[in-house]
């Protein structure tokens, strides 16, 4: 018994030294024996003091379950998007890390990829071509605890009213966590300005959904344009949109019907001054662009099977002209 008196000491120490190099599961096995130690010889006041200990421990392992729970989210699901015959379209995925651990994994892309490079750890830029073969390609990504990666995709060429396809996918392990597609193809578009783009997003409980619009015009008109917008939810949820470079504030909708008259509502960039949001399109320009950030809201289990729309009109001649609807799942 005398060494066992030796012994309980260092599975202490050790629990402690696993608890503090974040090795929880390991930690706890010790410390259930470190309590098994103190039973048989009879000290219960270290026998309470290790029950704490593996309390707390616990605790901690729980905490880390559902942080390892906060899978990495890609979106949109889908995205598809028409834009002018002869011109490029644009896509875009938001990689998400919506935990507090740092994750690892890689992008596998595939599509008629002709050119990919990388800006720092946040943004990988993809350009396609119709006429280049399908193919594969993989790309490592870290992400920090509450950091996204941005995949910005444009797409050229290819036959009028055929669509290109291109897929982005999330991978641990070599496992698939979450994945998104994009499709464009080019057509002739009948309104001179209009949004050329739709997607399908999952709801997080977790983050923002972020939803990016590209507005174009048919063609350089030779002046500027400023491009008043609306957006409308079919339930009730908070929309803040910012401008191209995502950093400007452009209004805010506290609870998504399409006007900013209740309590929490803004409007910080009204151009033309009638009272709604806007873009500006300056003297030779024929895109622009807008990002959504949606929050849902709490959604009830029995709820999370119904579709949710986020609808975009833009303002001409005086009418609300319906051009995108995005469905939230």
């Amino acid at each position: 018994m005398g060494n066992k008196f030796h012994e309980l000491p260092l599975y202490e120490k050790y629990a402690e030294f696993l608890r503090l190099n974040g090795r929880l599961r390991e930690a706890a096995d010790i410390m259930r024996e470190a309590i098994r130690l103190s039973v048989a010889m009879n000290v219960p006041h270290r026998t309470g003091k290790n029950r704490i200990l593996l309390a707390e421990i616990l605790e901690s392992i729980k905490e880390l379950e559902e942080e390892e729970s906060r899978k990495v989210d890609l979106q949109p699901m889908s995205s598809r998007s028409v834009v002018v015959r002869g011109s490029v379209a644009y896509g875009r995925f938001f990689v998400t890390n919506p935990s507090t651990l740092k994750k690892a994994g890689t992008l596998k892309m595939t599509g008629s990829i002709a050119t990919d490079s990388r800006s720092g750890a946040g943004q990988l830029t993809v350009s396609l071509d119709a006429a280049v073969a399908v193919k594969t390609i993989e790309r490592p990504v870290v992400l920090d605890p509450g950091a996204s990666c941005v995949v910005d995709v444009s797409g050229h060429g290819g036959q009028e009213d055929v669509e290109t396809g291109f897929s982005c996918i999330w991978l641990e392990h070599g496992e698939p966590v979450s994945e998104g597609i994009w499709v464009y193809k080019t057509s002739e578009v009948a309104t001179r300005t209009t949004v050329v783009d739709a997607h399908a997003v999952r709801i997080s409980p977790f983050y923002l959904i972020p939803i990016r619009h590209m507005i174009q015009r048919t063609a350089n008109i030779g002046t500027g344009e400023n491009v008043d917008f609306k957006i409308m939810a079919s339930e009730p949820m908070r929309i803040e949109v910012y401008d191209s470079t995502g950093t400007k504030l452009i209004c805010v909708d506290a609870n998504g019907d399409g006007d900013f008259s209740d309590k929490g509502d803004l409007v910080y960039q009204d151009l033309n001054g009638n009272g709604h949001p806007d873009l500006g399109l300056g003297e030779g320009d024929t895109l622009a662009s807008l990002t959504m950030y949606v929050d849902p809201g709490q959604v009830e289990a029995a709820d999370r099977d119904v579709s949710r729309e986020v609808s975009i009109s833009l303002l001409e001649g005086g009418e609300w002209r319906l051009d995108a609807v995005d469905v939230i799942k």
